[in-house]
């Protein structure tokens, strides 16, 4: 286990790794590792439920068209070009590869994931919670994306803010499901593990926080779903995660574990290209 002290360092690294930023009276969080490749986005802060995910698009570019859907925790992804503007999706990832396409989600305590292309343009957003990891939606995404001409190397991906593990109480089922899908390339071999073994698997990988009772866990779906994105063929350097969490940043963040409420917000990424 990392001491006090280097647990601080790092976390202060990962805040050194994004910013706050203001448009148009809208307080968002942005990551440097898109910035720095030129992608427009935001992570939102918790607004008026009247403030739509439209308004936030004019912030931070008034001439984007703004693509959603209607998230289920399914692993459907939609191409933004295909959207009828007149009946929402029900889907949970969605992938931009036109001019003025911004792609918007919302959280409360699942991961709003923004991931860039830095060599064509094309970017993907997605959430990810248990059941998002689950399905492996992110691994979808990035196939999705390759399936347009993206290659892996060049796809950079922001993680914002989330629940954090030691706030994020699960099941040991549930547990054992995460981590057979975060092994994307060797479950069967993994799948006859005891269910003690794959939470000291979990909990060495820091994935998972242990508990007093015996059929619990914490688990970090921060580090289950960077786990899953690295095992999916992408390098540390092109992950980036957010420090913040939902639950105990409560003058900031929605938390459904913290409020039992359906307050969101919102996180977008625009396409860039000509």
């Amino acid at each position: 286990m990392p001491s006090p002290v280097n647990r601080d360092i790092k976390i202060k690294k990962q805040r050194e790794d994004w910013k706050w930023e203001e448009s148009e009276g809208y307080k968002y969080l942005s990551s440097k590792l898109l910035h720095n490749e030129g992608f427009t986005h935001g992570f939102f802060t918790k607004q008026d439920p009247a403030i739509s995910h439209v308004k936030l698009s004019k912030s931070l570019n008034p001439e984007s068209i703004p693509y959603r859907c209607n998230q289920v925790h399914g692993k459907r992804i939609v191409l933004a070009s295909h959207i009828d503007k007149i009946k929402t999706p029900q889907a949970d990832g969605l992938i931009g590869n036109s001019k003025k396409q911004s792609l918007w989600i919302y959280s409360a305590d699942c991961i709003p994931v923004l991931i860039a292309d830095r060599a064509n343009g094309f970017v993907g957003a997605c959430h990810a919670g248990w059941r998002g990891i689950y399905g492996e939606i992110i691994p979808l995404v990035i196939n999705r994306l390759e399936s347009i001409g993206s290659k892996k190397k060049n796809l950079f991906f922001a993680l914002g803010p989330a629940i954090s593990g030691k706030n994020y109480q699960v099941n040991l089922d549930l547990a054992r499901e995460i981590f057979l899908s975060i092994n994307l390339n060797s479950k069967s071999n993994l799948s006859d593990l005891s269910i003690n073994q794959i939470s000291q698997r979990l909990i060495s990988k820091k994935i998972a926080i242990s508990e007093e009772s015996s059929d619990k866990i914490k688990l970090d779906i921060r580090n289950a779903a960077h786990t899953q994105i690295m095992n999916s063929g992408i390098s540390v350097h092109q992950i980036s995660i957010c420090p913040y969490c939902t639950f105990t940043s409560s003058d900031r963040f929605n938390s459904w574990r913290r409020n039992k409420s359906k307050l969101i917000q919102w996180s977008g990424i625009e396409y860039r290209g000509s």
